[in-house]
């Protein structure tokens, strides 16, 4: 498995970043480290989506909290823990501005999705052209709309 993950990053994703580079003029460590962390999380995406809006299960919604809460709590610790260090012979100082912005959206974000859980989730609610309402899903279906309960 590791041989195969090696294979595919040589082969296909660094000269993909390569290339993206090229195009957009942007720090190689910066897009790579975008585009793992979009590609490990497209997948956990996915399937909360599909637990929370097909099978009603609730799983999916403990996993998008875990996952924030993890990610505001452990990365931004770990980060800040190793801002006092040393990069390169420069001391790395890490902007408070994106700090604080990101722990308050971040802070924003799971209080809403917790406040939505606690009132008994999203309704999904389908409409056709007609304006006709549909609980179910249907051949007809042309648009999507969340309702908060």
């Amino acid at each position: 498995m590791f041989l195969a993950l090696a294979l595919v990053y040589s082969d296909y994703y660094k000269p993909t970043i390569a290339e993206i580079q090229k195009e957009i003029e942007y720090d190689s460590k910066i897009l790579s480290a975008t585009l793992i962390a979009t590609g490990s999380s497209s997948a956990k995406l996915g399937v909360s989506l599909v637990d929370v809006f097909l099978t009603k299960n609730g799983i999916g919604a403990a996993t998008i909290i875990g996952s924030g809460i993890f990610n505001t709590l452990v990365v931004v610790g770990i980060v800040s823990f190793h801002s006092v260090r040393e990069i390169d012979g420069a001391p790395f100082y890490l902007n408070i501005w994106a700090t604080c912005r990101d722990t308050i959206f971040n802070v924003i974000s799971l209080t809403g999705l917790g406040w939505i859980l606690l009132n008994e989730g999203l309704e999904c609610v389908l409409a056709d052209d007609n304006d006709q309402i549909y609980t179910n899903s249907s051949n007809q279906v042309k648009q999507f709309l969340l309702i908060i309960n």
